[in-house]
């Protein structure tokens, strides 16, 4: 099976299906609409990509989203909601999580319905948010690692608060920084603390950064000349 896009009635009948998950009355997942042709568009490459993807990890999942895009030669991937809703819905079974009943929980609708547009809400969206994220740095995916650590459908502190803020995402020094900060070489994990709300957070460092960007061009200044900018509350990490 290829890989295919939702029309913009198969991205209406997924948002419906989704909607149905809320009620009394919850619909049995739609398998027939990933193939009706009425509803998709052929995209190419194979659909067993997405069988075998790591979804305990965003960067190796985050890798094999990217090897779908180059290999169809999807120069508007970023801007293509039907590609991303239709891989969303592909992998919904796998993705969603379920209440204590066994029923699919599938919270917010831009999880799963991609707004590439909406650079306020796009880093919601599980998959098109994690490929982003790499493609801005595929000359070095492991700067990304902060942020591209744990299970798609679990995206953090980190995550939230810095893809959140599309300007610090694209910026190398300010990724860079980020995983010094909170990423664990040794022990291949976030650095504990590296949660919550606190001095030295996740929440602090992105409000830090986007006053700073209001006096200084971050885009030319070095890791290390932007670590030194940084209040003593960040010293524990680094």
């Amino acid at each position: 099976m290829e890989v295919m896009r939702f029309n913009s009635e198969g991205i209406k009948r997924f948002g419906q299906y989704l909607d149905s998950l809320t009620t009394d009355m919850p619909e049995s997942f739609p398998e027939l609409l990933l193939t009706e042709d009425q509803y998709i568009e052929v995209v190419g490459s194979d659909s067993s990509k997405l069988d075998n993807i790591d979804l305990t990890d965003k960067l190796k999942a985050a890798a094999v989203l990217n090897e779908i895009v180059e290999e169809t030669e999807q120069d508007s991937a970023e801007r293509d909601a039907g590609l991303w809703t239709w891989v969303s819905c592909y992998l919904f079974k796998t993705l969603c999580s379920k209440d204590k009943s066994g029923r699919y929980n599938p919270g917010q609708r831009a999880k799963w319905l991609a707004e590439p547009g909406n650079h306020q809400r796009y880093y919601r969206h599980y998959l098109a948010s994690i490929w982003l994220i790499y493609r801005a740095h595929q000359d070095e995916p492991e700067r990304t690692r902060a942020l591209l650590s744990g299970p798609v459908n679990t995206p953090g502190d980190i995550f939230e608060q810095i893809a959140s803020r599309i300007e610090l995402v694209r910026n190398p020094q300010i990724m860079s920084l980020t995983r010094l900060l909170y990423w664990d070489d040794e022990k291949q994990t976030k650095k504990r603390g590296s949660g919550g709300k606190g001095p030295g957070s996740p929440r602090r460092f992105a409000d830090i950064l986007s006053q700073y960007e209001r006096t200084w061009d971050l885009f030319s200044v070095s890791v290390d000349e932007l670590a030194g900018l940084l209040p003593d509350e960040f010293s524990k990490f680094i």
